[in-house]
């Protein structure tokens, strides 16, 4: 999985759980925006991936595109079910 990704997920969770333990308004709002932003990854015809190619270049190929081999991104839906149809 995506570092970038992973990490941002496990921050989404942890201010859930947080959320969840302490009903902290706060924690459960910046728990949903994160959730929220991992979704970038899915494009409007549904496909997705779980990593973006950031250099113009690599060895004479172009960059700058998802990859559509790195599939992964299940995660960043998952979590965001989670997230956003928890009861806190």
């Amino acid at each position: 999985m995506n570092i970038v990704i992973f990490s941002s997920l496990s921050h989404g969770v942890a201010y859930h759980d947080l959320a969840l333990a302490t009903h902290d308004a706060s924690a459960r709002k910046r728990a949903e925006r994160i959730v929220q932003n991992n979704l970038c990854s899915f494009q409007p015809d549904g496909r997705a991936s779980c990593a973006y190619v950031y250099p113009r270049e690599i060895d004479g190929n172009p960059g700058q595109f998802f990859d559509a081999w790195a599939n992964d991104q299940d995660w960043a839906l998952d979590n965001y079910l989670i997230v956003m149809h928890s009861q806190n």
